[in-house]
Formats: C-alpha cells, sequence, structure tokens
C-alpha cells in the first residue's frame, strides 16, 4: 500500500482522455504521519507537477467532476470501470477542483491483511482529523501485527470510531484507488465497515476495475452511494474531440461520431487510436483504424485479459464470434454445461462483460475486446472458428434466428449452408420489402463462391430484381443456371421455379411469354410456397396485358389469397391491378375499396416507402382522385413519383402502367406539365413491350384528354381545337402524316389540313418550327412518341 501512491493507469496510457492537469495546487492531501496542513502544499504540487509532466492526452471531464462535486447526500463513491477509462485521473481531477481535504491510499496485493489495511485507513484519518486516544492502542496493535482472531473485534472499534468522528468543520475525502486488488473477504469487511461508519462531512471515495464485493444495498436504498460506471465514464463526441486535439488531430463531426461508436467511448481505446493515425491518413476511415490499432490489442491483451484466469479467457475467446451471449448459446457452441456461471462471473469481475438485461440471462461483450478476440481466434485457430461458427449457425435456426444463423455461416466459411438458409427464407425478406437486409448477410461472400451455390445466386438474383437492378438480377440468374446445369443430382424444383420466375419478371419475351413462365413456375411448385404469390401475380398482369380480364381476374384473387397475412407487398400488388381492372370497367366502388385495402397494408407494414409500391400508390391516386378525394390523390400522387424516381428502367409492364396511372391521375388535378411529362416516359419504356397493343390505346387515350384540357384552357379566335392538338402531338416523331392519319383513324388529307392550320396558329412555316413553338408554350414536349 502506499498513500499518495503512483498512477499506473494514467502514467501507462499518459492519462489519456481522464482528467486535466489541475492549474493550481492540490488541496489536502496527506499521507501517514502527517499533519493535514503540514502536507499541504509539497504533495500536491508534486502530484501536479506528474500530471502536468503527462499532459499529452489529458482531457477534462467537467460533466463528470460536477456530478462528484454536486453530490452532498453520499458518504460512498464508488467509480467501477475497466482499466483506461481514468478512474484515477477523475479522482485527481476532481481532488484539485474540491475544497475539502483528501487523503489517498493506493491499495496493493499486501492490502489483503485486514489488519494492515485497517492501520493504513485509521493512520490516514488520524492525519486528517486526531483519533481519540483510546484507539492509540488499537493501531499500535495492528502496526504490531494483531493476530486474526482479534482483528473483527478491532473492525468493530474502528468503526465505531471513525462513525463518532467529527468532520463538519473540515469536511474530508478519504480515496481508496485500485479496490480490485483486495480479494480477502476480512478486508473488503474492512471497506464495508468504513463504508457504513462514515460520518457527516466525510466522503469515502472507491475506484475499482470491477464491482466489489461489498454489502453496498443498504447505502443504495438510502441514497448514501453514489455510482459512477462505464457508461458515465465513456466519452462523449466533444469530449472525443478534446482528445484528438490534444494530441494533434482533427476529424470531422461525422468521423469522430463513427470512432466514438467504435471505440464505446473508452478512454483508452480512443487514445490508443489516436496513436494510430499518427502513421495513418487522417482522412481514412476512423472507424477502421479503431478497430486495426495494435496499440489497442495489445493494450486489451495485457490490461483487460491479462488479470483473468486461463479458463475465463479461452471462454471468451471461444465464444468471441458472438455478438451477444447467452449461457444456452455458450454451451451450445462450446459443449459445456456451465456457461451461464462464467457468465455472471465475468459480468462482476470484468466490466468489460455486460448484462444486456435485468434477469442477466443474455450478455455482450465490449466491442473492441469482442474484436481483439475474434481476431486472435481466427489467426490462431481458424478451424475451431469455422467449427464454432457452424454451432452458433445451428443453434440460430433451431431458434427461428434466421439473420444471426446465415450471419454465423457465411463466417465460417459455409456458403453452401448460407445459401440454403437464405433460398429457405428468402421470399419472407423479399416480400416484406427487406431485400438490402439480404444483400448484407451476404456481403462477405465473393462472386466465384456465390457460383457454386444455386440456392444463394437465385436468392440474390430475386433480391436484385426486387430493388430494381434488372442487370444484376439477370446476370445472377445466369450463374444459378450454370451452377444447377453443371450439378448430376437431382435438385430442389423450387430453385427451377426460381429462375422461371426470373425469365417471367425480365419480361424477355413479351406478355405472352411472361405469363407462360409464370404459369411455368407456379405448376414446378408446392401448395404452401410463398413464391406462388409473385407467380399469380405476373400471370394476371400478363392475361390483363393481353385482353384477358376475367382470366386476370381469377389468377389475382389467387395471389391475395396465398399472400394475405404472409407477403403484405405481393397481397398489395395483386389488390392495386384488381381495382385497376375493376376502375376499366367502370366498377369505381370496387376498385377504391380494393386499393384502400392495398395501401392499408403497405402503411401497416412499413412499405409504403418501398421503390415497388409505386404501382399501388399510382393506382390509388388514379382512383381516389376519380372518387373526388384530391388531398389523398396529390399525397400518393407525389409519393409514387419520388419512388418511381429510385428506379434506373425497371421491367416496362411497370414503368408504362404506372406512368399512364400517374398521368390520369395529374390529368384529373388539372396538371398538364406533369402529365406530359409521365406520358413521354412511359411512351419510352412501351417500345420494350411492342406485342401489347393495349399500351397504345392507354398512351393515345391519356393524351386525347390532355389535349382536351388544353383546348379548355385557351381562349381567342386562334385557339387550337381538340383535333388540332391531336395532330400536334405526333408532330415531333417521325411518323408521316399518312401513319399519324393511321394512329388516328382520320385520312392523310385531314391530317395535311390540320397541320397546316396549326403551322397558321402558331405563326410558324414548317413543322419543324411549329414543334419548336409548341415546346416553348408548353403544348407539347419534343420526346414523344
Amino acid at each position: 500500500m502506499a498513500l499518495l501512491g503512483s498512477v499506473p493507469e494514467a502514467e501507462r496510457l499518459h492519462a489519456p482522455g481522464i482528467g486535466e492537469p489541475p492549474r493550481a495546487p492540490l488541496p489536502g492531501f496527506v499521507r501517514r504521519g502527517e499533519s493535514a496542513q503540514g502536507a499541504q502544499g509539497t504533495l500536491a504540487a508534486a502530484r501536479a507537477r506528474r500530471l502536468t509532466a503527462s499532459k499529452r492526452g489529458f482531457v477534462c471531464r467537467p460533466r463528470l467532476v460536477r456530478r462528484l462535486l454536486r453530490e452532498h447526500d453520499a458518504t460512498t463513491v464508488l467509480i467501477a470501470a475497466p482499466a483506461g477509462y481514468g478512474k484515477t485521473s477523475l479522482l485527481l481531477e476532481w481532488a484539485a477542483r474540491d475544497e475539502r481535504q483528501f487523503a489517498w491510499i493506493t491499495l496493493s496485493e499486501s492490502d489483503n491483511h485486514p489488519g494492515r489495511l485497517l492501520s493504513s485507513l485509521l493512520h490516514a484519518l488520524d492525519a486528517l482529523e486526531p483519533l481519540p486516544a483510546s484507539v492509540a492502542e488499537t493501531l499500535d496493535a495492528l502496526d504490531g501485527g494483531a493476530p486474526d482472531d482479534e482483528i473483527s473485534k478491532m473492525i468493530e472499534t474502528a468503526a465505531t470510531v471513525v462513525a463518532s468522528m467529527a468532520f463538519e468543520r473540515h469536511p474530508m475525502v478519504l480515496v481508496l484507488d485500485d479496490l480490485h486488488v483486495l480479494h480477502s473477504g476480512d478486508a473488503l469487511r474492512v471497506v464495508g465497515s468504513l463504508a457504513e461508519a462514515m460520518p457527516p462531512g466525510a466522503k469515502l471515495a472507491l475506484g475499482s476495475r470491477t464491482e466489489p464485493e461489498l454489502r453496498l444495498a443498504r447505502l443504495r436504498g438510502a441514497g448514501a452511494l453514489l455510482e459512477l460506471g462505464a457508461n458515465d465514464l465513456a466519452m462523449n463526441a466533444y469530449e472525443a474531440h478534446q482528445l484528438l486535439l490534444s494530441v494533434g488531430h482533427s476529424l470531422d463531426r461525422e468521423r469522430i461520431e463513427r470512432l466514438v461508436s467504435r471505440t464505446e467511448g473508452w478512454p483508452a481505446g480512443l487514445y490508443l487510436a489516436s496513436l494510430s493515425l499518427d502513421d495513418a491518413d487522417e482522412d481514412s476511415d476512423a472507424e477502421r483504424t479503431a478497430g486495426d490499432a495494435k496499440q489497442i490489442s495489445q493494450y486489451v491483451t495485457d490490461e483487460v485479459l491479462g488479470p483473468l484466469p486461463s479458463e475465463l479467457r479461452l471462454f471468451l475467446s471461444r465464444t468471441s464470434m458472438l455478438d451477444h451471449l447467452s449461457g444456452s448459446l455458450c454451451d451450445a457452441v462450446l459443449g459445456r454445461s456451465d456457461s451461464a456461471r462464467l457468465l455472471q462471473k465475468l459480468a462482476s469481475g470484468n466490466l468489460m462483460v455486460l448484462p444486456l438485461d435485468t434477469g442477466r440471462t443474455w450478455y455482450r461483450c465490449h466491442g473492441l475486446l469482442r474484436d481483439v478476440l475474434r481476431t486472435e481466434l481466427q489467426v490462431q485457430d481458424p478451424r475451431a472458428a469455422a467449427e464454432l461458427n457452424g454451432r452458433a449457425s445451428e443453434w440460430f435456426q433451431r431458434c427461428h434466428e434466421t439473420d444471426r444463423a446465415i450471419q454465423h455461416a457465411v463466417a465460417g466459411g459455409d456458403v453452401d449452408r448460407a445459401g440454403r438458409l437464405l433460398w429457405a427464407n428468402a421470399a419472407d425478406y423479399l416480400m416484406r420489402g427487406s431485400d438490402r437486409r439480404l444483400h448484407r448477410l451476404v456481403a462477405g461472400i465473393s462472386e466465384e463462391e456465390m457460383a457454386r451455390c444455386p440456392e444463394l445466386t437465385l436468392a440474390l438474383s430475386h433480391a436484385r430484381l426486387w430493388s430494381g437492378d434488372l442487370t444484376g438480377a439477370e446476370h445472377l440468374a445466369r450463374l444459378a443456371s450454370e451452377s444447377l446445369g453443371s450439378q448430376t443430382t437431382r435438385h430442389d424444383p423450387s430453385l427451377e421455379a426460381a429462375l422461371a420466375l426470373i425469365d417471367a419478371s425480365l419480361v424477355r419475351r413479351g406478355a405472352a411469354q411472361m405469363g407462360s413462365d409464370a404459369e411455368r413456375a407456379y405448376a414446378l411448385l408446392g401448395e404452401a410456397s410463398p413464391w406462388r404469390g409473385p407467380c399469380s401475380l405476373l400471370s394476371g398482369v400478363a392475361l390483363h396485358l393481353t385482353g384477358d380480364a376475367n382470366g386476370a381476374r381469377g389468377r389475382l384473387d389467387e395471389g391475395v389469397h396465398c399472400t394475405v397475412h404472409v407477403a403484405p407487398l405481393v397481397e398489395s400488388l395483386c389488390l392495386a391491378q384488381l381495382a385497376l381492372i375493376d376502375a376499366e370497367a367502370g366498377e369505381w366502388e370496387q376498385a377504391l375499396e380494393r386499393v384502400s385495402l392495398a395501401t392499408d397494408r403497405l402503411t401497416a407494414h412499413g412499405l409504403d416507402r418501398v421503390p415497388l409500391a409505386s404501382l399501388v400508390l399510382a393506382v390509388s391516386a388514379w382512383v381516389v382522385g376519380h372518387e373526388g378525394h384530391a388531398d389523398d390523390a396529390k399525397r400518393h400522387l407525389s409519393m409514387a413519383i419520388q419512388l418511381l424516381e429510385t428506379f434506373d428502367g425497371f421491367v416496362p409492364w411497370y414503368e408504362v402502367e404506372a406512368r399512364v396511372l400517374l398521368a390520369r391521375a395529374s390529368i384529373r388535378l388539372a396538371d398538364v406539365t406533369v402529365a406530359r411529362g409521365l406520358l413521354a416516359q412511359a411512351s419510352r419504356h412501351a417500345r420494350r413491350m411492342p406485342d401489347v397493343p393495349v399500351f397504345r390505346t392507354w398512351l393515345d387515350d391519356a393524351w386525347a384528354a390532355i389535349d382536351e384540357l388544353s383546348a379548355a384552357a385557351l381562349g381567342g379566335p386562334d385557339a387550337l381545337t381538340i383535333a388540332e392538338l391531336r395532330i400536334l402531338r405526333f408532330l415531333p416523331t417521325h411518323l408521316s402524316f399518312r401513319e399519324i392519319g393511321e394512329r388516328l383513324h382520320v385520312s392523310t388529307n385531314t391530317v395535311k389540313s390540320q397541320a397546316h392550320a396549326i403551322y397558321g396558329k402558331l405563326g410558324a412555316s414548317s413543322r419543324s418550327e411549329a414543334v419548336a413553338r409548341a415546346c416553348a408554350l408548353g403544348l407539347i414536349e419534343v420526346s414523344i412518341v
């Protein structure tokens, strides 16, 4: 033991971010044999000089010091956190800013003898406030080495004496630092008795790396205990910024916040990460730098793992691939039966293992500790790491936690297992709008590894398709097809169905073939397969586009039936298609009912911002607008347009349907400019499916509605007629007058005479000049077909 002993934690780290060097003398430090008055000055100045010598890396912690200064009710302060959280330096900074006298004892292994510990405590208190003469005999006995059987009586006597001491006139704080070195029951009983006996005006401050085995419940219940833990001592973004500045680095706020998140605000981790920036580009990813710092790894190994028994260190190493820990999970992974006990022991003895619930069922390691252990295991025993990840994957699969089961299969290098798990759950991911999550799960697998696993490539192909990446979907489907073709054993028919469904979705050979591919996929699937929903949707769309409205209704109704409560996104798309067919047949009331149900389903499942929801919103904008709900129509119109813009050329039937419907909604809302732009885009997508004549009908009808709206808005004797506006729409195209007449079912002479009338009204002498004048007036767009 040493009164006013060294500050090993601060010195080893150059006190990283754990207290600013005091600018004033430290008041009231005393040691055995000196009076409080005589000890002030020299010892305080020495302490200040030692701190100033290690100025690099100091950061003031005023928010913590204020809590310590403002706490008046607590007679005991417990600061418990792992190595590197700045406990010692916080105590020093508190002492530098507090007017009270401080007595400081840095504990050591020898203080586990209760007599020695009790003697030092009483001598420290005597230096601050002279003890009664009756205690002198006790002190002499302790100094002479009292026998163990008399220690209990002396502890009681000392507690009584301490409780009777008067510190009201000269308040004091007794600091016991490095309390974690005490493991003797009698020594801990000395500290516990002292805590309970502290008189008014006195405060006991305890600094420890672990939760001390003290009975503090009574103090806690009485409000006499102030506790600061790792969460309290963790640095925030501002403190991290100050720390980085103190060592010569300046990062922007975003990178500082990432670094704080990565280190969980651990001061030692932040400081050591800043050292790694000395040899790195400061523009590099600070988050990655923190994880790779050799200094952090060495510090964790020496200071956090070093004191642990070999059994506990091995346990932590073998479970390091797990983000969260429980007794049953660790037992399954390690093949043992006492993991719950070990976790409880680690959580109480090493504060970098943290409980996640009040029942202490689940725990987690500090992120940097886990990463150090995980890297160590991967380097030293990669086969064991793979095997342990495999067991974890099996456990999570049994618990129906698919994400984690896949993640551990990927981490263990078992691509086939990851692929099987992914394919078995791909429909659930995609039809609930989680395609991005699916991509993240397998982000670490190379394309070469993917190519050998058709389940994996097919799942990712569908994910690319649902996110709008048609090129990526087609590429992965080709890899899956090649992989299936090279296999000699019989494979799952659902994989063949998945390939057929990709063909149907990409619409490579027109609407009729799209329907055939969807039906082929449907036939290969079992009755309970969730993929039957998308098959019914595509088959129903194909029937609708080729003129079989009744057949389309049947398939879409089946799609709703097999996806209800299972695949809300596909269910909503089927309902929207049925609403479209209803509206075209004049059944507006039923259309409104269906589209309202579709949008409600999207909203209820948080899918109204998924790009594939744009078609549902487009149908809704048209139908609710027709039924007089202008505000809802405008809202869904705006949302659908925003979502459509996230696609970079999606499947053509979807693009045409959505844009034509949005144009119809815009026309009803008298927004001709938006309607023209949407129809121009729909015309371009319609070229990709020339076998669908209904597209031309939809476009012509929509343009005719725009012409009528434009004619009604024009005034004066030179206003263009509706017939002339219809001709004007085709003037920017390559079509001849004869071909325009065929499109509009009028003669060539009629087209020619109306065209010349247009020239005259626009003051133009040629077709190109008329087009330029009409574009300037906002009557047409040159990209229209």
